[in-house]
């Protein structure tokens, strides 16, 4: 149920750092954008590049100058599209973007100019033989020495290349670390922060979390929350029911298999006594519902109750098999022995293999003890 740190940063690896290299010291592709202004000034830009017939796309952001926002709040914009160029300087090099830009949108083309010392200073810092394409990703992801020198000083020491991008892309910074530690969520491996910014998890996101009853959450437990949506509202949701969970793993599991308020509700509508987590988890994973009450009932078991239902659903006791059962004579007598018969694969084709054998005469019992001690292989043998 919870998520592998691991996975994350192999998979964040694997999207922006690969092995290519580029046919030119220069890399050039297209672009495209959309632009905010007002509170939270930003482009959020897509470059698109080739690497030998493969295209690789990349995503970064940037603030804008006060002199685009009002560019782009412009009523001639709104109307018409306008020129647009903006130089993006990184440590490992300069993005340029040419193009145009209406209503907020952007699209054009872009040159990446790579800083010839960059390459050496990283190898200065342990990130020697760093190719082309990596040097492309380090400049759209804002990744050099400077970032590497704070991840050291935050404690991290020299991190692995694939750490080092999966930090810069995701913001794991000092500020983020010192949120954290106001929660008790500190002195974390650096991919449990990653993970942690992967599904935006904030210190308001812990404090909501750990308001629900569960205990003390560690970090995992609060990914595993965010991923499967156990928030106040679906808890409360099953609260208005009278059904509250105080174990973090029981909400986890209702989450994971669909089981909300009108699930709970429908299945103490079936009369089947107190209904704990677990049996609600069951019903859900087994399929047990009105439907399979009504079929215990047609088959004329008398009362059963929900350990009997769940019994039928994972051994396959259907009105079908019962109605097979009795049409070649060996109708269950109850429920215990419709379970045997299915549980030692007695079935119709079963009998009637036998009969064509030979053995007209056979009981219930017997046929269930053929199976069990593996006398068909030999009666089979015999004819």
């Amino acid at each position: 149920m919870r998520p592998s740190p691991t996975a994350l940063a192999a998979a964040v690896l694997s999207a922006v750092v690969s092995a290519a290299s580029l046919p030119a010291q220069t890399v050039e592709g297209t672009w495209e954008g959309r632009f905010r202004v007002g509170a939270d000034p930003v482009a959020r830009i897509q470059l698109t590049a080739d690497w030998d017939g493969e295209d690789g796309t990349y995503n970064t952001t940037v603030r804008l100058s006060e002199a685009e926002q009002r560019s782009l709040a412009s009523e001639a914009l709104a109307s018409a599209p306008g020129a647009f160029f903006r130089e993006i300087r990184r440590e490992a090099g300069t993005i340029r973007l040419e193009g145009r830009i209406r209503d907020g949108k952007g699209v054009g083309m872009f040159e990446f100019e790579p800083d010839a010392s960059f390459p050496g200073r990283m190898a200065d810092l342990g990130y020697g033989g760093m190719d082309e394409e990596e040097v492309f990703s380090a400049a759209v992801h804002d990744v050099g020495p400077r970032w590497a020198q704070q991840l050291a000083g935050m404690g991290f020491g020299r991190v692995d290349l694939d750490d080092l991008f999966a930090t810069a892309i995701f913001d794991v910074d000092p500020d983020f670390l010192r949120e954290m530690a106001s929660v008790g969520l500190d002195r974390l491996e650096l991919e449990d922060y990653v993970a942690l910014r992967v599904h935006r998890i904030d210190a308001a996101y812990v404090r909501e979390a750990r308001s629900l009853g569960f205990g003390d959450l560690d970090h995992e437990d609060v990914v595993a929350m965010r991923i499967h949506g156990v928030d106040g509202e679906s808890m409360q949701d099953l609260a208005d029911l009278g059904f509250e969970l105080t174990r973090l793993d029981d909400a986890l599991a209702f989450r994971i298999h669909g089981i909300d308020g009108a699930f709970v509700e429908d299945a103490r509508g079936l009369d089947l006594g107190s209904l704990s987590a677990d049996d609600l988890v069951a019903m859900k994973i087994h399929g047990v519902g009105r439907t399979t009450l009504e079929d215990a009932e047609a088959m004329g078991f008398g009362a059963v109750d929900l350990d009997d239902l769940l019994s039928m659903k994972i051994h396959g006791v259907s009105r079908r098999f019962v109605q097979g059962m009795a049409d070649v004579g060996h109708a269950p007598d109850d429920l215990d022995q419709a379970l045997s018969f299915r549980i030692h694969a007695v079935t119709p084709d079963f009998v009637r293999e036998l009969e064509d054998l030979g053995y007209q005469d056979l009981t219930s019992e017997d046929l269930v003890s053929i199976r069990i001690h593996g006398m068909d292989r030999i009666l089979r043998k015999r004819r």
